[in-house]
């Protein structure tokens, strides 16, 4: 929404640093939408038989978003 793009706005305005956490990409549209306005998105996945063609799906959804992929982060 116009309000979230103001907030992040006033924040880079304010600090040096602004992480946004959101639910899992491939689960919910909210980090669908917040991926294409952070400076960079670091993805981030628990090691499982399906992760690696969950991560290939999540990469190519975040960059026909046009999103910024810096890393990933592999946990588990």
């Amino acid at each position: 929404s116009p309000q979230f793009a103001q907030l992040l706005e006033r924040l880079r305005a304010e600090y040096e640093l602004v992480i946004v956490d959101t639910p899992p990409l491939l689960a919910v549209s909210d980090p669908a939408a917040v991926a294409p306005r952070a400076d960079g998105v670091l993805l981030v996945f628990r090691m499982t038989s399906r992760a690696r063609p969950a991560a290939e799906r999540a990469r190519e959804q975040l960059a026909h978003l046009g999103a910024n992929l810096l890393g990933v982060v592999v946990n588990g």
